[in-house]
């Protein structure tokens, strides 16, 4: 037996959106524009807001005193999960030495870049 095919339904066009052409985006600032249909969000984000408040609402300070005192507790026992989460949150992620020195070297450059454009600037006056 044999299915049939479904109907072809027409779909009703839409009227492209102003900001198409740029991706959905203000030409000018670079913005998703009012209204594009590219990006529309996350639509969990308000959800996902509304369980962090409630979250919030159930955690007092001395909760968090009592959590913070635990992973430094288990921290100085040897839990090598709890030093890197109590380090994380109290002195954040190390910053890689490879990434200064890339920072430097833009910096110079830039300094440099900016230093041949003033030359040539004073030559052409």
């Amino acid at each position: 037996m044999q299915r049939a095919k479904p109907k072809a339904t027409k779909r009703a066009k839409r009227a492209p959106s102003p900001t198409a052409a740029y991706g959905g985006r203000d030409p000018k600032t670079g913005k998703f524009a009012k209204g594009n249909r590219i990006a529309t969000g996350n639509p969990l984000a308000s959800q996902v807001g509304r369980l962090r408040s409630t979250l919030i609402e159930c955690v007092s300070p001395s909760d968090m005193k009592a959590i913070g005192q635990t992973l430094v507790r288990l921290a100085k026992a040897g839990d090598l999960a709890a030093a890197r989460l109590l380090l994380s949150y109290t002195l954040g992620s190390p910053v890689e030495l490879d990434l200064v020195e890339r920072i430097e070297r833009l910096e110079s450059a830039a300094a440099f870049i900016r230093g041949v454009h003033r030359e040539e600037t004073h030559r052409k006056a």
